[in-house]
């Protein structure tokens, strides 16, 4: 389940970052409204389950950490989202907490991934 979090975590950061990026994934967008879904549900089980059944762990907190951020940065990227700044300006906080969750999915997917790579090659 490893591999398939940080796959989600990675999938969710350039979705976020697609604007920036210098290729354009046409192919991907096409099936972004079904990535973003099971992005939410890895997401949501990492928080709900895995963390809830392994908080005394790092990979407990870890994986806290990574649910928490890959929804805050998965919410940004929805209508709904868009629909509510489009209607009210973001305050500076919510600037701020998105900032500090696409941060924090980075340092994430750094530790999963380093992680994985060191458990298969060693």
């Amino acid at each position: 389940m490893g591999i398939v979090t940080d796959l989600s975590m990675i999938l969710t950061i350039v979705f976020s970052l697609q604007k920036s990026l210098p290729i354009k994934l046409k192919e991907v967008h096409r099936f972004k409204t079904i990535l973003m879904y099971l992005i939410f549900i890895v997401a949501f089980w990492n928080v709900a389950w895995f963390a809830s059944q392994n908080l005394h762990s790092f990979w407990g907190k870890m994986s806290l950490a990574s649910g928490i951020s890959t929804l805050i940065v998965g919410f940004t990227l929805t209508e709904a989202y868009h629909n509510y700044i489009n209607k009210k300006r973001a305050s500076p906080l919510t600037t701020y907490l998105v900032l500090f969750a696409k941060t924090a999915l980075l340092f994430c997917i750094a530790q999963y991934s380093t992680t994985l790579i060191m458990l298969n090659l060693g």
